[in-house]
Formats: structure tokens, sequence, C-alpha cells
């Protein structure tokens, strides 16, 4: 997927608009660059200041110790869970964007005891990221449409839409069409407003 650098700054504004990360925080790198929540983090971090945070440490606890604020897959925070000794290790994250799989509540809830707010989102490549999200609450649900951005269900099919879509699929040295013949890209996706 081919994206502008106005593309990206559309994505981070959007969700930077809901999501508190400011000039004071700092953001691991935790997600590698090549893949789009990897590099939605670096356009983040440029959009609102902050520390981006590339940690030598081999440990995800340890990682996790030296910033406010992380973007992870549900995989990574139970990892992150299971192996944190909360008598031993420091726990300065306040802010997490979970996606790329179901979110489960009970593994949210367990965050947000420890203090730690975790938010769901929903999202694709071709979006530059994050197109729903939502503070993490009892609801299995992942959010709200964020700013620059249009959703359309229509029989349960995602359609999507906005400043932060990409600008088409570069194939054999060429752009190929992104979207149907109404400027639509239809996902593949399922999803239903609750």
């Amino acid at each position: 997927v081919a994206h502008s650098g106005e593309n990206h700054l559309y994505s981070a504004a959007g969700l930077l608009s809901v999501f508190n990360y400011t000039a004071q925080d700092s953001w691991l790198l935790s997600l590698p660059l090549f893949h789009v929540s990897g590099l939605a983090i670096v356009w983040r971090w440029l959009f609102a200041g902050g520390q981006l945070v590339l940690s030598p440490a081999d440990n995800l606890v340890e990682q996790l110790s030296q910033v406010t604020h992380a973007a992870l897959v549900p995989t990574q925070l139970r990892c992150y869970l299971n192996e944190l000794d909360v008598d031993k290790n420091r726990i300065s994250l306040k802010r997490i964007l979970l996606g790329g799989a179901v979110i489960p509540v009970a593994l949210t809830n367990k965050a947000k005891s420890l203090g730690i707010d975790c938010w769901s989102g929903y999202g694709m490549t071709e979006m530059a990221s994050t197109v729903t999200a939502k503070l993490a609450d009892d609801s299995a649900g992942v959010g709200t449409l964020l700013a620059y951005r249009d959703l359309s269900l229509i029989d349960k099919q995602i359609k999507v839409r906005g400043r932060s879509l990409g600008m088409g699929y570069y194939y054999q040295g060429a752009l190929r069409p992104i979207t149907d013949e109404s400027g639509w890209l239809v996902t593949g996706d399922l999803g239903m407003i609750a």
C-alpha cells in the first residue's frame, strides 16, 4: 500500500484527538517499522512530540517500564502482565493502544487494576493504521470512528474512506486503485453497530 505523508499525519491526528499523548510522554517503538502499526507510532511521535523509545532491553517488562505509552497486540499485553512483578517492577505505563486481534475484556480489566488505561482499536494498513478506538470497558467493541475517516456498514460489510486512506496498491511500478467506483475501500471485514 502506498501512502503519502499527509495520510500518516491525518491518521495520527485522528487518533491523538481522543488518545492522550503529549510532548511530556514517551512511546515504545514496540512494533516493526515495516508494519503500518510500527510506522504509525513514529508518525504519532512526529505529530505530538514527546519521546520515541527504542529500548535495548530484551524483556518486555523492562521495555515497558521505560515508557508511558505503547501499542501492543493482546498477546504482548498478556505476556507483560504475566511476567510483571508488581512488587519489583516499576509501572510507568499510562496508556496502551491494543489491536490486531480480539481483545479480551478480562485482559484489559487486569491492566486497569494496575492503573494502565487500555484502548481497543480497529484498523488496517490501507487506512494508515487505526480507524476506530475507545477506552476499553466491559464491551468487546472496538470504539467509535476517529476524525478524518468515514465508515459505512451495509449488510455488515465494512467500507472505509478518509484523509488517512492510502493512495493505492503499488504493483510492478504502478499504483492500482484501492477504492470502488464510489471512493470506498471495501475491507472484506464484517462489523455491526451496537
